[in-house]
């Protein structure tokens, strides 16, 4: 939830701190809001803030403090879409889970030279893509590999195309 719209190395500070005040999701939902709210301060867009809150204590009330391993289940927590929900699935448990924003939309549009809507993250021949990559033996490296390659390589603004590995078959015009 914390790399919603931030990027990892603002959030890894924050992490660690929140995971050393609030261990486990039973504390996470007894935490008081002005404490959590320090902590997570330093990544702005409070509007998460209810969020951490409220999902732990939906986890602590109908999961027994244990965080659901099924997409429909993770989708009917407070602030939780199909990103975050891929994300865990597929991080944490290390299923066959698609996860799609917006670095994963510029990354296929550029590759595969497809047009997206503005909402690229909800089209389904996006989806449909993010769902082949996830499919095979380890989904966890396949989804960590593209989300890395597109912090690191296929950048937004000046893309590395000069040391990109997939560059023969890229469809870029930039």
């Amino acid at each position: 939830m914390m790399l919603r719209r931030t990027k990892a190395d603002q959030v890894k500070k924050v992490y660690e701190r929140l995971f050393k005040e609030y261990r486990d999701i039973r504390a996470m939902a007894n935490a008081k809001n002005k404490k959590l709210e320090q902590i997570l301060y330093p990544l702005g867009l409070n509007w998460r803030l209810p969020s951490f809150r409220l999902v732990a204590r939906e986890l602590k009330k109908k999961y027994q403090c244990r965080v659901p391993e099924k997409r429909s289940e993770l989708m009917t927590l407070p602030g939780v879409g199909d990103y975050v929900a891929g994300a865990v699935l597929s991080i944490a448990y290390d299923k066959k889970e698609w996860i799609v924003d917006s670095n994963i939309v510029r990354l296929f549009r550029r590759y595969f030279g497809i047009k997206t809507s503005k909402e690229g993250r909800r089209d389904k021949h996006v989806i449909e893509i993010a769902k082949i990559y996830a499919s095979g033996r380890k989904p966890r490296k396949a989804n960590l590999a593209v989300l890395d390659f597109t912090a690191l390589v296929c950048i937004p603004r000046r893309p590395h195309c000069e040391k990109c590995p997939v560059r023969r078959k890229c469809r870029c015009l930039i």
